[in-house]
């Protein structure tokens, strides 16, 4: 994340808020963390082939949408009385995070994406019981995806909502403006990756998983972006995911910003009239502060990514499609481009038939400590040392320049 560029401008506009609203020690933030969950991982049919028109569909650079057209914790908190839960749950002014024992009933894996105060994932089952540290948000989300028995609150805090702050705003709008045009002229080119890193490690490093007392301390002391708001991030996300898949026929799986869904005249419908909504969204944030409406009329909104003909989920992160083309997709953790690309294309077809997809050999990340460099877009890039999560395209060299390329991007400009 540019954080030095971020923290010139806090400086400009005089905003201190992040700093302000920090949590004030390594354990409250890490209470905090509690209530970041990750995004819908929904998988209603495993196994199950589908024979039909279905389509994928996208959710444009959704966290970036969440960052800028929601409203965010913007004050700090104040602990409240805890029998007022249900009003922040419906508040448009306020929000608040909480701590909950529930009695529920839960039969969807919706709620797979939750966690109970010990970090242990929600269940399907009658009548459980656990403890939980929610936000309002994904308080309501949860509470609509189960039944419940009784729900006590332990502990509350309040938070007045707001947009971020100019600086934080301006610099999201401009790189998400630079990746749309990058898109554009040159798609598919290694600028275009690094932008994308760029923008999207702006709301990364919102909440980071600090290790370390110190590396808290360092980041608090100059705090330019508040874990609030990427906690707050991903329930608003996972709001907007359920809020379009309750509402499909035949919504066939989902991880984090996509979806899979027959594809028919209602559905694609129902996606129109949802993204109108989201637009609706973005038009009040460009009235309210003078952006360029036609430069982010599609930030947010569902776009159809993939036209598939034939269709099988085997469980979380593990699928495989059919193109209308013809080309079949295989999707799953450890199943590598290197093995894939070995596939004929009856040996593909046979996957479709087989209980568990079958995984390749898996590129553990590891440190480079050597000197290496790379070729983008007509430029040398040289790296000192950096970190290969797996390779590209089977080349170390270039993943290796490229990170260190991107981190100091982000840690120098």
């Amino acid at each position: 994340m540019k954080r030095k560029r971020i923290k010139k401008s806090n400086k400009a506009y005089k905003e201190t808020v992040a700093q302000e609203i920090y949590p004030i020690s390594f354990d409250r933030y890490n209470l905090l963390r509690k209530a970041f969950f990750g995004g819908i991982l929904y998988v209603p049919y495993p196994g199950l082939i589908i024979s039909e028109p279905v389509i994928e569909i996208d959710l444009k650079s959704a966290y970036i949408y969440c960052l800028l057209a929601f409203k965010h914790c913007m004050s700090v908190s104040k602990r409240i009385d805890p029998e007022h839960w249900e009003y922040y749950v419906h508040s448009k002014n306020k929000t608040s995070y909480g701590r909950y024992r529930i009695k529920y009933s839960s039969y969807t894996n919706k709620i797979t994406c939750y966690k109970n105060e010990n970090g242990e994932p929600c269940k399907k089952g009658e009548d459980i019981v656990d403890t939980f540290i929610f936000t309002a948000d994904d308080l309501k989300l949860f509470l609509r995806e189960v039944s419940v028995k009784t729900l006590e609150c332990l502990y509350l805090d309040e938070y007045t909502l707001d947009y971020l702050p100019q600086s934080v705003r301006e610099e999201l709008v401009d790189e998400y403006v630079k990746k749309e045009k990058l898109a554009k002229e040159k798609p598919g080119s290694g600028e275009l990756a690094i932008q994308k890193v760029i923008i999207n490690s702006i709301f990364g490093n919102c909440c980071r998983n600090w290790k370390e007392v110190d590396e808290f301390k360092n980041d608090r002391k100059e705090a330019a972006l508040a874990p609030q708001w990427g906690i707050w991030t991903t329930s608003y996300c996972k709001s907007l995911l359920l809020g379009l898949g309750n509402y499909l026929e035949g919504w066939l799986y989902s991880a984090t910003d996509s979806i899979y869904c027959l594809d028919n005249k209602e559905n694609r419908k129902k996606i129109a009239a949802f993204n109108e909504k989201i637009r609706e969204r973005t038009k009040v944030l460009c009235d309210t502060f003078g952006y360029n409406y036609e430069d982010l009329k599609d930030l947010g909104t569902f776009c159809v990514k993939t036209n598939i003909k034939k269709f099988k989920a085997f469980g979380p992160n593990a699928y495989i499609y059919e193109k209308e083309d013809g080309n079949i997709c295989i999707k799953a953790s450890c199943c590598t481009k290197k093995y894939r690309n070995k596939l004929t294309k009856e040996e593909k077809e046979a996957l479709f038939e087989v209980e568990q997809l079958p995984t390749g050999e898996r590129y553990l990340g590891h440190p480079n400590l050597n000197k290496t460099s790379c070729i983008v877009e007509g430029k040398t890039y040289t790296s000192n040392g950096s970190y290969c999560y797996e390779l590209l395209n089977e080349d170390e060299t270039r993943v290796y320049a490229l990170a260190e390329v991107v981190r100091r991007m982000l840690e120098q400009k």
